[in-house]
């Protein structure tokens, strides 16, 4: 078993075990609907690895958070929400999303994200689920270098966009 299997599973067995909320955030139970983990606003350079799995609703805004990896999200297939804004956020790798497919709403607004960022597919576990999904103020993207189209082309529930830069055509 390779490093990286064993961390992800020493990590979610912890969480299972303590369900705990992560230093430096704060936890709330919200009625039947689900948890809410609010690490926003903590000098954080990295997500939490024992955020527990039945969080909902994850605040990470205003941060210091560089990248999303494959396992990033990796624990939280009952997340609905996401807040990444207001972080440094510039990579997002093409399985960040693959185990969070109920997000219905998800911010990335005021990172540094760049076309490059939204690779093909990057949201393609989600296209039965996110409804709201915001990718505004990223100061990387000009009017020449926009979002592509193919990373966003697969979300059939999309009812809310957010993004500053509608260069080219949009294939249906």
């Amino acid at each position: 078993m390779n490093d990286h299997v064993q961390f992800i599973l020493i990590t979610t067995l912890s969480t299972i075990i303590s369900g705990q909320c992560p230093e430096n955030c704060t936890c709330s139970k919200m009625g039947k609907l689900g948890y809410f983990v609010d690490c926003s606003n903590r000098g954080l350079k990295e997500i939490p690895t024992n955020i527990p799995f039945y969080t909902t609703n994850l605040d990470i805004s205003r941060n210091l958070i560089k990248n999303f990896t494959n396992s990033t999200f990796y624990n939280l297939k009952n997340m609905t929400a996401l807040d990444a804004s207001k972080n440094i956020l510039e990579d997002m790798e093409i399985g960040t999303f693959h185990r969070t497919r109920k997000l219905k709403t998800v911010n990335l607004s005021e990172n540094q994200l760049e076309q490059e960022s939204f690779l093909k597919g990057l949201f393609a576990p989600l296209k039965q689920s996110l409804q709201e999904l915001d990718i505004s103020r990223n100061p990387q993207i000009s009017e020449n270098n926009c979002y592509p189209d193919e990373s966003l082309g697969d979300l059939a529930n999309l009812e809310i966009l957010s993004m500053d830069c509608l260069n080219g055509e949009f294939n249906s």
